[in-house]
């Protein structure tokens, strides 16, 4: 699962009134946001029922708009069900840790490395379509999995933002 977006079109695209939005506070949240949704997605699909373990990195400024974000997913127990949330990994839902007690180099990280190299050659490219020839042998290697994910411009992220809206309103804040 994996969500990008191009930081120049979020801060151009996000509407003063979502500014502090939980889920839009941060482009780094918003895609937090958009792969948990993947993640629930895969879930359904699954039916997979069990709470899921979210474990974020620490060192990334970013654990004041985690905890606004899980906060406001513990608000409703819809949401608590569709993010298979569970607080009996810890008091608020989901784990930090810190990136010196975990090895410089994790397995994820190379598929990882070489999907935003793909990705970012197609948005120089306009997005237009690219031969598996045309990108490093090593993707195809390394990627022999099903991939969801997203690549959020300024129509993406227009949609993402009105759905925010949609969803608070279904949620009735």
């Amino acid at each position: 699962m994996t969500s990008n977006l191009v930081l120049s079109d979020y801060e151009e695209t996000l509407p003063d009134d979502l500014k502090n939005h939980p889920r839009c506070r941060s482009p780094f949240i918003l895609n937090v946001a958009n792969v948990m949704e993947g993640i629930a997605n895969w879930a359904n699909q699954s039916i997979y029922y069990d709470p899921i373990h979210y474990i974020f990195a620490g060192g990334d400024d970013e654990t004041g708009n985690l905890d606004s974000w899980f906060s406001r997913l513990f608000e409703r127990a819809l949401m608590i069900n569709h993010f298979r949330l569970g607080k009996g990994f810890g008091r608020i839902g989901y784990d930090i840790q810190w990136m010196k007690s975990e090895p410089a180099l994790q397995a994820v990280d190379c598929p990882a490395y070489e999907l935003n190299r793909a990705v970012i050659e197609w948005a120089k490219r306009d997005f237009s379509p690219i031969l598996k020839s045309e990108l490093r042998k090593s993707l195809s290697s390394l990627c022999r999995i099903d991939h969801s994910g997203a690549t959020l411009r300024k129509p993406e992220l227009e949609e993402t933002l009105a759905a925010v809206r949609i969803n608070d309103k279904r949620l009735g804040y």
